[in-house]
């Protein structure tokens, strides 16, 4: 996520030329942040390792956008549902899951709650929950559902209102399987 501020050591790793364009400079910098995160995310689990936990500890990795790098116009993210905004890694780690398996299929950000809650044994109120849990399939003891529809929506949020942030939604796209 912008400001894309990786540690100079990754910086230099992507360093592009004095003539690059301002995309090509944009993806580097990106680069060194993707490169610098993962560095972060090894250090948590190497020391959820030395600490004993790593194998009774769940690790969720995702993102809430992707950028957009010029793809379709914006340096950052837009409102537009482009793949490159869209289209975030979900990595899930943890007791009693597959171990290096890629799964297809379509999810949303909205199944990590019910996918957590499953996990943990912990049994949520069922109209409280938008999403689907993607417990089993993580297991392999089933499959995701590779028809499933997806709705992708803009939310505009304001803070008109002392101690409440009301969410104004607005529909943008429908992604069917």
């Amino acid at each position: 996520h912008e400001p894309y501020a990786a540690p100079a050591r990754y910086q230099r790793r992507f360093t592009v030329g004095k003539h690059a364009t301002l995309r090509e400079r944009a993806a580097a910098l990106y680069d060194a942040e993707v490169a610098f995160t993962d560095f972060e995310i090894g250090r948590l689990l190497d020391g959820l390792a030395t600490a004993g936990f790593a194998g009774d500890t769940y690790v969720v990795l995702t993102a809430d956008h992707g950028e957009g790098l010029f793809e379709h116009g914006p340096l950052f993210h837009d409102v537009h549902p482009h793949e490159e905004a869209v289209r975030v890694p979900l990595l899930v780690r943890g007791p009693g899951l597959l171990r290096g398996a890629v799964l297809e299929g379509p999810v949303m950000l909205l199944d990590l709650l019910p996918t957590l809650l499953e996990l943990l044994g912990v049994e949520p109120a069922a109209e409280a929950l938008a999403g689907r849990s993607l417990a089993a399939a993580l297991r392999g003891d089933g499959g995701l559902d590779p028809e499933r529809s997806l709705v992708l929506e803009r939310r505009e949020f304001t803070s008109d209102r002392v101690g409440s942030i009301p969410v104004k939604g607005e529909l943008l796209a429908l992604r069917q399987g």
